[in-house]
């Protein structure tokens, strides 16, 4: 006799865990992915939350050498040839004037000149006339010390070389030299084209060459 041999049956619950296993497997994938891209969101999002760097950037990106910033002002740079706290000028008659003055000198006969006229045995510093112009700040007798010239900026503005010297003066109480003085600055500019030159103070004008400098 024959007998229908029976199939051999897979439990139902086998089928459903291995695809359960597999649909497991799959949602698993799909969450790796998107905690990665979360990460990477979230990295991001902290990145753009970092304070800029603006010093950084003023100085490395925005700073141009010879530029003030102040319209056709374009500053320059400038050497110190001599300063001090008296000059020649350091007597009550030492000039017709108290107020400051300044001096120009293109070539070095003009400049020996001015130096031993305004400085007198100081020793007298190079300057290469081929290539610098000598600009010399004056300030008269004052009775006391505390008393300066104080070079900050050098720039040229509409065929003008401007050149920026605070003048110092001691304060109420201050500690000071009981004796005559007079403050002077001795500055070097690499130009020779400018028409005339001015000295400010402080944004205020002390004193100007009377006639364009040849």
């Amino acid at each position: 006799m024959f007998t229908r041999a029976r199939s051999k049956k897979f439990p139902l619950f086998s089928a459903r865990r291995v695809g359960s296993n597999v649909a497991w497997a799959g949602r698993g994938r799909g969450e790796s992915i998107m905690m990665r891209l979360l990460a990477l969101l979230l990295v991001a999002a902290l990145s753009s939350c970092i304070p800029y760097d603006q010093t950084s950037q003023e100085e490395g990106g925005n700073a141009r050498p010879g530029s003030s910033g102040r319209g056709d002002r374009m500053s320059t740079t400038f050497r110190m040839v001599s300063e001090g706290g008296h000059s020649l000028l350091a007597r009550p008659d030492g000039a017709a004037s108290r107020d400051p003055f300044m001096a120009v000198a293109r070539d070095r006969a003009t400049y020996e000149r001015l130096w031993h006229q305004y400085l007198g045995d100081h020793p007298i510093s190079a300057v290469d006339f081929g290539r610098e112009t000598v600009v010399f700040l004056l300030v008269p007798a004052r009775p006391t010390g505390g008393y300066s010239v104080e070079m900050t900026e050098v720039a040229v503005r509409d065929g003008t070389l401007v050149l920026e010297a605070r003048l110092g003066e001691p304060g109420p109480g201050d500690m000071v030299t009981q004796a005559f003085t007079a403050p002077y600055a001795v500055v070097a500019v690499p130009l020779r084209t400018f028409t005339r030159a001015e000295w400010t103070s402080e944004g205020n004008r002390v004193a100007m060459t009377e006639t364009p400098v040849q």
